[in-house]
């Protein structure tokens, strides 16, 4: 059976309109006698989507953080206010999300009229399944009863080897304790002090920005440093860019429950689109990142000093 759905209405915007924001972008590239091409090896966005962005048209991004993203970055090459244009697209995206809030609260009256549905269907349907189950047991009862009864009667001893194996039991287990014992010794003499790692300090609030520190004598850092990203559970994935040592990278939309492993050697920036359940570890140190479904952005740099 097929069910008839009514086609999605377009967003009637108020102020504002996505092709507003593409027409100031592109006339800013235009007045800075800026190809397409040359934004797109400064900002490291594809050409699709600098396209998209200056048609208003921002369908192509993975989510409306991704888009904002990639503003952001155009929006600095080119000049203009980042803060104002940011302003504008939330204008944008309040509107859209106020539309998705109530397509969720119709696909919720779905779902509980189709439980309510079902609910009915297994309570018609539990006197039959009541005796089901009774007559199941019933049959087991008796096939268990005649196999005892032909085991007995019969004579076979079947519980001899039972008992000769419960006897043995204890000495095996003896044995096997005196084997884990051996090796959690083995263990314990092969583990060394390892040396201490570097702190990380939370120094600024805005952006929110964390430093390694070297602790003299005890931890030196050669090679680069490892960062882990990882996205929990949350209802929709987050869009990550992450400038590295200097240089742009975009990490797209990663889904819930994944994670990344970057490296870095000065610093390391990122943008997290919607950073709900998500977590950054250094040094396995987890930092404080706040829960929002906000853009945020986490600097972890190392400290000057070490450099």
């Amino acid at each position: 059976m097929s069910e008839e759905y009514e086609e999605e209405k377009p967003i009637e915007y108020s102020g504002i309109t996505p092709a507003d924001i593409g027409k100031k972008l592109r006339k800013a590239r235009e007045a800075q006698n800026l190809t397409i091409e040359d934004l797109q090896k400064q900002t490291k966005l594809r050409t699709k989507y600098i396209k998209s962005i200056e048609k208003g048209d921002f369908s192509v991004f993975p989510g409306d953080v991704y888009a904002k993203g990639a503003i952001r970055n155009y929006a600095e090459v080119v000049g203009l206010d980042f803060m104002e244009l940011w302003e504008d697209y939330e204008s944008v995206y309040q509107q859209e999300s106020e539309q998705e809030d109530n397509s969720n609260e119709e696909q919720k009256d779905k779902e509980v009229s189709f439980l309510n549905s079902f609910s009915d269907k297994f309570i018609a349907i539990l006197p039959v399944l009541v005796k089901f189950v009774a007559i199941v047991l019933v049959i087991g009862i008796i096939g268990y009863g005649v196999y005892w009864g032909y085991d007995y009667l019969a004579g076979i001893e079947l519980n001899g080897d039972e008992i000769e194996e419960e006897a043995t039991t204890p000495e095996k287990e003896e044995t096997e304790d005196e084997d884990h014992e051996e090796q959690d010794e083995e263990q314990d003499q092969e583990v060394k002090e390892e040396p201490k790692l570097p702190s990380i300090e939370r120094t600024s609030d805005n952006p929110i920005t964390y430093t390694v520190i070297e602790l003299e004598d005890e931890y030196e850092i050669e090679d680069e440093i490892e960062v882990i990203l990882e996205i929990g559970e949350q209802e929709q994935g987050c869009w990550v860019g992450a400038t590295i040592d200097g240089e742009f990278n975009d990490l797209g939309t990663m889904d819930r429950e994944t994670s990344e492993t970057l490296h870095f050697q000065e610093s390391i920036e990122f943008t997290l689109g919607r950073p709900v359940n998500a977590s950054i570890t250094v040094f396995d140190t987890e930092l404080e990142i706040p829960e929002t479904t906000s853009p945020e952005d986490i600097i972890i740099e190392l400290d000057e000093d070490e450099n």
